[in-house]
């Protein structure tokens, strides 16, 4: 580290804003090193975030609250898979995606709409989510799988005007078999 003291902290901040696009582990990693470490990847720690289960979500969220708003405000990448069984699914994943729907700039999300796996997990039909008016002002790239969704889901809108969620949107991608096919 005695070398790194020596690098301007400019210099590490690129250094630090390139390690940490790897879904989190370069910034826990780095944070851990030093105290300056920790400053300097702060702001950078959720750039990209991967979270490849349901059971990581809440432990996410509650990282992000207790985050800086300079750190929240620099998300740009999210991955989301919401496999493996979790209760109370729907309102954490409202949760999740109410908390990053500010600031993320591309959404992968993953999901089930396996009624075995997740019961009224039906998020972009009638669930609460989708109710309130989420908006994702900086979102450009939207990636959706889920499974059987027409076959599933019987879309039904509420009857209030249409709310422009996506106003940034210029790429979205759709998978409507399994996960294997993305």
């Amino acid at each position: 580290m005695h070398a790194a003291v020596r690098l301007p902290v400019e210099l590490l901040d690129v250094i630090v804003s390139y390690a940490c696009t790897d879904g989190g582990r370069a910034a826990c990693a780095l944070r851990l090193t030093s105290k300056t470490m920790r400053d300097i990847v702060d702001p950078h720690k959720f750039h990209t975030v991967a979270i490849p289960d349901a059971f990581r979500m809440k432990p996410f969220l509650e990282t992000w609250e207790d985050s800086t708003e300079k750190s929240k405000a620099n998300l740009r990448h999210v991955f989301l898979s919401t496999s493996g069984v979790c209760t109370g699914l729907p309102r954490l994943l409202g949760d999740f995606l109410i908390a990053i729907s500010p600031v993320a700039s591309t959404l992968t999300l993953i999901t089930s709409n396996n009624e075995s796996k997740h019961p009224s997990l039906d998020i972009f039909a009638d669930g609460e989510v989708f109710a309130q008016s989420l908006t994702f002002p900086r979102l450009t790239h939207f990636t959706l799988a889920v499974p059987d969704i027409l076959r599933r889901t019987h879309l039904r809108y509420p009857p209030s005007p249409p709310i422009p969620r996506f106003p940034a949107l210029t790429h979205a991608h759709f998978a409507m078999s399994t996960c294997g096919h993305l």
